[in-house]
């Protein structure tokens, strides 16, 4: 029997669905399948770190005021409640926000269009792996993500590593030894070095390059936590300098004291370059 919150007077609602561990060790939330009758809904958070077939989220009624969506189902099992859910307000989305362990973890979404979302953001929380691998699965999911919003004007790339990291490992050796895995690009200064990630080809297919070259995005922010930006960061910044045909602005944000100069020369020639060849055609 689905549970039913009436709250017809609530502008914003903040959910979670918290999972127990049973006799056996292993994760189980249940039978959990939400009803919600909130008209006047401009806000949602829902927040629901394991999946389930069991879980299900509707409105009774229609939420037209419904215009910001943060849905942080973390794992890619969530597929089909992110899905259910955001169909449920495609006509009037303005932002959403999607959190994931992994960027690559949204790449099945499928999800519908959003005729007028204007602003996307994608949180990933733990994404450690910095291979080329990796970077080609996340900058494919970037682009199927941007082709269901094609009105979106700003796209916000936010690497939450370090702060899910203290709040998810409270052992302070435990959070020096994750810390000391941590791999930064070193391309800008180490010219001796056989291999360089701006000399990595993402192969990704022609379709895919004509979706994100015609896309509305006119503004990307670049947000992390850890101190100095991977190769895997560096490479899909450099992705979207290069083929966003209508950028006008890329901003990369560190924490306190981060000098962002050496990307910003490397994303100022990246624009240069890309001008040059549009020139040469």
């Amino acid at each position: 029997m689905p549970f039913r919150l009436s709250c017809p007077a609530v502008a914003v609602l903040v959910m979670a669905n918290l999972h127990v561990l049973n006799s056996t060790g292993t994760s189980d939330i249940g039978d959990c399948r939400v009803e919600v009758d909130a008209p006047h809904l401009r806000r949602l958070h829902y927040a629901q770190s394991m999946s389930s077939d069991d879980t299900a989220f509707s409105f009774v009624s229609p939420t037209p005021r419904l215009e910001h969506v943060h849905l942080a189902t973390h794992s890619k099992g969530m597929a089909p409640l992110r899905r259910s859910m955001l169909a449920l307000v495609v006509s009037h989305l303005r932002f959403l926000k999607l959190t994931a362990y992994s960027i690559p973890d949204l790449a099945r979404d499928d999800l519908p269009v959003f005729p007028r979302l204007d602003r996307l953001e994608i949180e990933e929380l733990c994404g450690w792996c910095n291979n080329n691998n990796h970077v080609v699965a996340a900058a494919t999911t970037v682009v199927c993500l941007l082709y269901s919003c094609p009105a979106a004007r700003e796209l916000r790339l936010k690497f939450s590593w370090l702060d899910y990291l203290h709040e998810t490992v409270s052992d302070p050796t435990i959070q020096t030894a994750a810390i000391a895995d941590f791999k930064p690009c070193r391309c800008d200064d180490n010219n001796d070095e056989d291999y360089s990630c701006f000399d990595v080809h993402l192969g990704l297919p022609r379709f895919m390059h004509d979706r994100i070259s015609n896309c509305s995005l006119r503004r990307v922010v670049v947000e992390f936590d850890m101190g100095e930006l991977t190769c895997l960061q560096v490479l899909l910044i450099r992705f979207l300098v290069q083929n966003v045909m209508g950028l006008k602005e890329m901003v990369v944000e560190g924490d306190e004291g981060y000098d962002s100069s050496w990307i910003d020369w490397k994303v100022a020639s990246w624009r240069y370059n890309k001008g040059s060849s549009a020139a040469e055609q």
